[in-house]
């Protein structure tokens, strides 16, 4: 009897330890990106880039000591979006581009101050004169 105790803890902790130790590999991997801080003539915007080639873009800029890393392009979204702190719009889908057409182009102040129109109307944002202020590495 107290045999078949031990015997059925022994099994009850076998089996408890299986259904709640998850396998490493059902883990879903993060993907790397930067948080990237821009200065326009009159202000600044934080938006966070993970589209792959545009990562691999900031790799190399870095890698080559440049400090240019092409226009963002993202789709305005409201809120800040927990990145974009002092605004009440965040990019989401954000790459980084070569050329844009010039409706989406502004100061980060002008999107502050027209911030509904913009929205209605263009709904994007692609600053031709952002600069890079700074940035750092997230996994999302």
């Amino acid at each position: 009897m107290k045999l078949r105790r031990i015997l059925l803890a022994a099994a009850a902790v076998g089996i408890l330890t299986a259904t709640t130790a998850a396998p490493a590999a059902a883990e879903t991997p993060r993907q790397r990106g930067w948080n990237v801080q821009f200065a326009t003539p009159d202000g600044w915007f934080r938006a966070v880039i993970v589209d792959p080639e545009s990562v691999t873009r900031i790799d190399a800029a870095l890698a080559a000591g440049e400090r240019y890393l092409g226009i963002p392009n993202g789709v305005m979204v409201r809120g800040n979006g927990g990145v974009n702190r002092g605004h009440d719009w965040h990019l989401v889908d954000v790459e980084l581009v070569d050329m844009t057409i010039e409706l989406c182009d502004g100061t980060a102040a002008y999107v502050d101050e027209h911030l509904d129109d913009w929205m209605r109307e263009v709904g994007r944002y692609c600053p031709w004169s952002a600069e890079l202020v700074s940035l750092r590495t997230v996994f999302v």
